[in-house]
């Protein structure tokens, strides 16, 4: 009896702790996370995106009403060249290099770089990367590692629209400029 009651408070466990890492929220691949500081509080939300090399793409929205990307390295990779922006190409559309806002490059760490896509303000964002995350195919990401050369990563934005919309506001109009 004893063993048949630990099995089934360690399958609820089993249950529990998979419950805890899902999405909020899936539309496609694109998945809404919650993303918590170290007292279990809600910090901020994310749309997320993973490519089929392990890379990760993620948009937020701050507390300042600011947008921002953030790409991620798979692990192993060696790090990124920390003076260079990676290129974003949506579908065949002409490259884009990423930056940090205001005239400022991108935020980047060894294995991730941090860019700027747009302010709410008044119930718009005005931005041309974030308008064609959310409507084109596919979106890829040239990026030069030290020691390596360059490399890319693709990633499906099929859904992104309606995750994307999840984070910024549902009445947020995106528009070009």
């Amino acid at each position: 009896m004893a063993d048949h009651r630990s099995l089934a408070n360690h399958a609820r466990l089993f249950g529990l702790l998979l419950l805890a890492t899902q999405p909020l929220v899936a539309f496609g691949d694109w998945r809404v996370l919650a993303q918590e500081d170290q007292t279990g509080d809600l910090t901020q939300r994310l749309a997320v995106v993973d490519s089929a090399g392990g890379e990760r793409l993620a948009i937020f929205r701050d507390t300042e009403q600011g947008v921002y990307g953030k790409f991620k390295l798979r692990e192993g990779l060696e790090t990124l060249v920390p003076t260079l922006c990676p290129t974003f190409r949506v579908d065949k559309r002409r490259p884009l290099v990423l930056s940090g806002g205001e005239d400022q490059p991108c935020k980047s760490a060894p294995n991730e770089v941090q860019f700027f896509l747009g302010t709410v303000k008044d119930g718009r964002i005005a931005s041309p990367v974030l308008l064609q995350l959310m409507n084109g195919n596919t979106a890829s990401f040239r990026y030069r590692l030290e020691h390596v050369g360059y490399a890319e990563a693709a990633f499906g934005l099929q859904r992104s629209k309606q995750a994307l919309a999840e984070i910024i506001g549902a009445d947020v109009e995106v528009v070009w400029r």
